[in-house]
């Protein structure tokens, strides 16, 4: 299959790269880890799936997202390392310079910005480690985990899950998601919870003769928190800038991107994809 789209959860790849276990620096003592690392991994999964089009989605900062004002328990914060954030905006920069479109959607996460791309009527290729994403699917959508080296289908997201993808959501929000704090219901691991969606399909609709149709208010609440948001607002990341990548390659002493910049480059069609979205 040729996929049209691939679609990469910015945030994951970052924090990823951010923690490789070779670490970098440079002679000033800097931390240069994380953009080679992205830059690497991005190239690779590119030269894997040789897609049209190569879009890096992003978290929307400084905004609440809509989960937390739902449910303020969500996906718990902190205020961020300041060196990571520094060059993750240098990482955005370079991705920019090199033509290649990065969204974002206020108020949103990375994922709903994946879903609301996920669902024209083209073939996707995501790539994430998140399970939330699994339920985006299809036919004409796949996902890459690089962390088990598998592309998913819908038939290796129901031979996984034992479910089908359109149910992950439900899963989730009776099993719990510690990732994103979703607490689910105690005593209910996925075995347990796939026996009990099997009764009853979704959470809406459990019958009052079942044992979880006292949960079932709480449950709707994590289910919503778990599905994503397929109309968001989409955002360019960035819109223009003074630095250069020559001044990012300086100050990190990136020599071997500056080796690659050809290849890289290659990856770049700015804008092709904001036609249609």
């Amino acid at each position: 299959m040729h996929y049209e789209n691939l679609i990469v959860d910015g945030p994951y790849l970052a924090h990823k790269s951010d923690s490789a276990p070779f670490q970098l620096t440079t002679s000033k003592g800097l931390n240069s880890t994380m953009i080679p690392t992205f830059m690497r991994s991005l190239y690779s999964v590119h030269k894997r799936y040789q897609p049209t089009n190569t879009i890096i989605t992003w978290e929307s900062h400084g905004t609440p997202s809509w989960r937390r004002t739902m449910y303020p328990s969500y996906k718990p914060q902190s205020g961020g390392d300041p060196q990571f954030i520094t060059q993750t905006k240098d990482l955005q920069i370079l991705l920019y310079l090199l033509g290649l479109t990065q969204l974002y959607a206020p108020k949103n996460e990375a994922d709903d910005v994946i879903a609301t791309i996920a669902q024209r009527e083209l073939y996707n290729i995501i790539y994430t480690v998140d399970k939330d994403l699994m339920q985006l699917v299809t036919k004409n959508t796949h996902l890459f985990n690089d962390k088990d080296k598998t592309t998913y289908t819908e038939s290796l997201v129901e031979k996984r899950f034992k479910v089908k993808p359109t149910r992950i959501p439900d899963l989730l929000a009776i099993m719990g998601d510690k990732a994103d704090n979703i607490p689910g219901l105690a005593g209910y691991g996925p075995k347990k919870t796939v026996k009990a969606l099997q009764r009853f399909d979704m959470i809406e609709l459990i019958p009052s003769t079942d044992e979880l149709h006292k949960h079932k208010e709480k449950l709707l609440l994590y289910k919503r928190l778990t599905q994503l948001n397929k109309n968001c607002t989409l955002t360019p990341v960035i819109e223009k800038t003074k630095i250069s990548i020559n001044d990012i390659i300086k100050n990190y002493e990136l020599n071997k991107i500056k080796e690659q910049l050809p290849t890289y480059k290659q990856m770049g069609k700015r804008n092709t994809i904001l036609d249609y979205l």
